[in-house]
C-alpha cells in the first residue's frame, strides 16, 4: 500500500524531472511536459493500478518516453502525409532551376537551387543532395530540352508552383516505409551503409505529366510522320527514324530528368520531416537511385528497358515488391545476355 506522502513524494520527484502525472481514482495519466508543449496533440499515456497501489518511478518516466515518441510518430505522420497527398508541400522554384531540370535533371537543377534555395529547399543540405549523385545511375542526369515539356509547365513568371512536382502519381507508385529483415551479404551490405533493423524509405515514381505529354505528343508524331504510301502496322507501333527518331530520344530525356528530380524531392521531404520531428543532424544517406522505362545508348547500341531497370556489374538493384511482400535490394552481375538489366518490381 502506499501513502499519501509517498505518493505525494514521488508525484514531486517526477514533476522536477518534467513529468505530468494525473491520477483519477484508478487511472493514472502521464505524460512529458515538453513533449505536451511541442506536441500538443500527442497521446497521454494511461495505466490503470488498483487502489492504494504504489506508484513506480520508473515505469511512469518509461511510459512517458513512449508517449512522447508515439506522439513524434504521429505528428511526422501527419507531416508527411499532407506533404505528399494532401498538397502542404512547399516546393516552389524559379524559372532557371525549372529550364535547368528539363535540360539536365538533377545535375544542372542542383547549380541552380544552391544559388536561389526556395520553400522546403532553404533547409537541404545541398552538399549531401550533391554528393549522393554519385549513388544515382548516370549522376540522375540525361541530355533533354525544356522544348519538350509541356508548356503550362514553363508559364512567363519568375517563381513556378508546379502542382506535380512532388508527387507520387497512381499505377503502382509508391513512398514506402521500410525495415531492413534480412541481410546476406554482409560485407557489401556495410559498404552500401545498410543494417539490419534499419528503418529505410523507398521512393518509386516516374515523370508525372511530362511524360505522359511527351508520351502521346510522340505517338501522335510518329503516326504522322508514317509514309502515305505504307500501310499502318497491324500491332499499332510506328516506327521513327533519322532526326525524329533523334528528337524522340530527347524528348523522352526531358522526361526521364523530370522523373529523377521528383524521386529526389520525394525522399527530401521525408527526409526533411524526420529531421524536422525526430533529429536535425539526421544524415539518412542515399543508398542508390535507378530509373526505369527509359532508353540509354550503350555500346553502339540503343538499349530500351520496359518494366526494367539497369543492373550494371556491382551495382545496386532496387526490386519493389507489392503490397504485403518483401521489396529487395540486390547487386547486378552485369549479365551480357540480359541486357545488364533486371526486373523493376
Amino acid at each position: 500500500m502506499s501513502s499519501p506522502k509517498a505518493m505525494e513524494r514521488v508525484l514531486k520527484a517526477l514533476s522536477r524531472e518534467g513529468l505530468v502525472v494525473e491520477r483519477d481514482q484508478d487511472l493514472v495519466r502521464v505524460r512529458s511536459s515538453s513533449s505536451s508543449r511541442e506536441s500538443p496533440h500527442a497521446p497521454t499515456a494511461e495505466v490503470l493500478l488498483p487502489p492504494g497501489h504504489p506508484l513506480d518511478g520508473k515505469a511512469l518516466r518509461q511510459l512517458a518516453s513512449v508517449d512522447a515518441l508515439m506522439g513524434r510518430r504521429d505528428e511526422w505522420v501527419d507531416l508527411v502525409k499532407g506533404d505528399l497527398l494532401l498538397g502542404t508541400r512547399d516546393l516552389p522554384m524559379s524559372m532557371a532551376q525549372v529550364r535547368a531540370m528539363f535540360r539536365g535533371g538533377p545535375l544542372a537543377w542542383l547549380e541552380e537551387s544552391k544559388r536561389r534555395p526556395l520553400g522546403m529547399l532553404s533547409r537541404a543540405d545541398h552538399r549531401q543532395l550533391e554528393r549522393e549523385l554519385e549513388r544515382s545511375f548516370g549522376l540522375g542526369s540525361s541530355d533533354g530540352d525544356e522544348r519538350f515539356a509541356p508548356q503550362e509547365m514553363l508559364p512567363e513568371r519568375d517563381v513556378v508552383r508546379d502542382c506535380y512536382m512532388g508527387t507520387i502519381g497512381g499505377g503502382n507508385h509508391f513512398v514506402e516505409i521500410q525495415v531492413v529483415e534480412e541481410i546476406l551479404d554482409r560485407r557489401r551490405a556495410f559498404e552500401w551503409g545498410v543494417r539490419k533493423n534499419q528503418v529505410t524509405v523507398m521512393v518509386h515514381s516516374g515523370s508525372r505529366r511530362v511524360g505522359v505529354v511527351v508520351g502521346s505528343t510522340w505517338m501522335d508524331h510518329a503516326r504522322e510522320k508514317w509514309p502515305s504510301d505504307i500501310a499502318h502496322p497491324r500491332s499499332g507501333i510506328f516506327a521513327l527514324h533519322g532526326e525524329a527518331a533523334h528528337e524522340y530520344i530527347v524528348a523522352m530525356n526531358t522526361a526521364a530528368n523530370y522523373a529523377a528530380v521528383n524521386r529526389l524531392l520525394l525522399a527530401e521531404m521525408v527526409r526533411d520531416r524526420l529531421r524536422s520531428v525526430f533529429a536535425p543532424e539526421l544524415e539518412m544517406p542515399l543508398v542508390f537511385d535507378v530509373p526505369h522505362n527509359t532508353i540509354t545508348f550503350e555500346s553502339g547500341s540503343f538499349v530500351h528497358r520496359k518494366g526494367a531497370t539497369p543492373a550494371y556489374a556491382e551495382q545496386p538493384v532496387l526490386i519493389p515488391g507489392s503490397m504485403g511482400q518483401s521489396s529487395f535490394l540486390m547487386v547486378g552481375h552485369g549479365n551480357e545476355r540480359f541486357l545488364q538489366s533486371a526486373s523493376h518490381g
